[in-house]
């Protein structure tokens, strides 16, 4: 009972921070506070002119409608999957609808400039961007993560499993499955459980980055989120995948159909 009351009272909060920010944002905030996307530019290597650095790892971002003017975010890289190493950016944003793309950077090695001058590294590194003291933007933190999509036919994500029905037991490892058209495996997978998904629950992360094989095997447990551990015991259950395009701007996500039951 005290669990879901704690549901309640984070779902209340996130709403309301939500509605102050900015009411037309993107989605709502339990399909995740987008803060950034990756910009036309996306992620590249290049001379550090203007930084310490003499070689970079740039990466363009473009800010959601929910991105605050002179809001300090964080922005995490990771290398495959890796995190390598962090900063800061803040957006300029005067009118959401006109929205100045800003560049984040991080340092270079001088074999990964000669390797990666002038080509398109999203498939090997990806970022997220998030306020680390506000909880409405850490539930969902992935801006991409290593996504290659052939852009020459649409790409799809499907959830096989479980797709509404299934009863799991806390301790039992399970297969959360997938079908994927037009994607390569170098594609990372984020997946994120809802535990009272009919009442707008806040996901809890059970993965980021895994990588696309159709299949994530996951021992069903309490779930640690910012220092706090939050149950995994439901009656109206549901996963959802997420597969972010990076640069392409193509975003694919896909959630069970139905219900599905966590029990002891």
């Amino acid at each position: 009972m005290a669990k879901r009351l704690l549901f309640v009272v984070l779902a209340l909060i996130s709403a309301l921070s939500l509605f102050s920010v900015s009411c037309s944002s993107e989605g709502n905030l339990f399909e995740g506070n987008k803060v950034a996307t990756i910009g036309s530019n996306g992620i590249y290597v290049g001379v550090g002119v203007f930084t310490p650095y003499q070689y970079v790892i740039f990466v363009d971002l473009k800010p959601a409608s929910s991105a605050i003017a002179g809001e300090v975010y964080k922005v995490d890289l990771y290398e495959k999957g890796t995190f390598r190493a962090t900063t800061t950016v803040t957006f300029t944003q005067p009118d959401i609808n006109v929205q100045s793309d800003e560049t984040a950077y991080f340092p270079a090695t001088d074999d990964e400039y000669t390797a990666y001058l002038n080509s398109n590294i999203n498939n090997i590194f990806s970022v997220k961007v998030y306020n680390p003291n506000d909880i409405t933007t850490t539930t969902k933190q992935l801006i991409t993560q290593s996504v290659l999509i052939n852009t020459n036919q649409p790409a799809t994500l499907t959830l096989t499993s479980p797709d509404g029905g299934e009863i799991w037991h806390v301790g039992q490892t399970v297969n959360i499955t997938w079908k994927t058209t037009n994607m390569n495996r170098d594609v990372s997978i984020a997946i994120d459980l809802y535990t009272d998904y009919d009442n707008n629950s806040i996901p809890l992360i059970i993965g980021i980055g895994a990588t696309n094989t159709g299949s994530y095997q996951w021992t069903v447990n309490p779930i640690m989120e910012a220092g706090h551990s939050y149950s995994v015991i439901s009656s109206d259950a549901r996963i959802e995948l997420m597969a972010n395009g990076g640069g392409y701007g193509v975003v694919l996500t896909s959630i069970s159909a139905n219900d599905f039951t966590i029990t002891n």
